[in-house]
């Protein structure tokens, strides 16, 4: 990534980029990434994320837990 290499060179740091939806592509992340700089890139609207398939999974009993409770009391066996 030219822009982000010159940048480096110029000693600055980014910790994020954002770009236009043009950039989603799994190099441009990969690239983004190795450089220590996190991509922020709307997602094009290919089939898979028209389908929802970008989306975390869901467990059949709702919407997850927020953090350090247990992810389904029906495979846990524990209340939220």
């Amino acid at each position: 990534m030219p822009l982000l290499d010159a940048v480096h060179a110029r000693g600055f740091r980014p910790e994020v980029a954002i770009m236009d939806m043009g950039y989603d592509h799994e190099a441009i992340y990969a690239d983004c990434e190795q450089r220590d700089c996190h991509p922020i890139i709307p997602l094009r609207q290919t089939p898979a994320v028209k389908a929802g398939k970008h989306l975390p999974p869901v467990c059949e009993h709702g919407e997850p837990p927020p953090p350090g409770v247990p992810a389904c009391p029906e495979t846990t066996g524990k209340p939220y």
